[in-house]
């Protein structure tokens, strides 16, 4: 009995290579806009967006709900 085996590998076009500069790539791929990071919403969608440390010089955290 022969049986075979086909594995195929499908990409998504929600991952990208890299964001633009007024974003922020998320640990899955993802881009989110930088007004959206740390902003107690876990917009990427894997959390990557609200363990980032807070940033007075990139103007994230406007409201210091950053955890560490």
């Amino acid at each position: 009995d022969m049986h075979w085996l086909v594995c195929t590998c499908i990409l998504t076009a929600t991952t990208v290579l890299s964001c633009r500069q007024s974003e922020f790539q998320c640990a899955n791929g993802h881009c989110v806009a930088l007004n959206k990071v740390c902003n107690v919403v876990d917009d990427c969608g894997d959390g990557s967006d609200e363990t980032r440390p807070c940033s007075r010089e990139l103007n994230f955290c406007p409201l210091r709900f950053c955890r560490t």
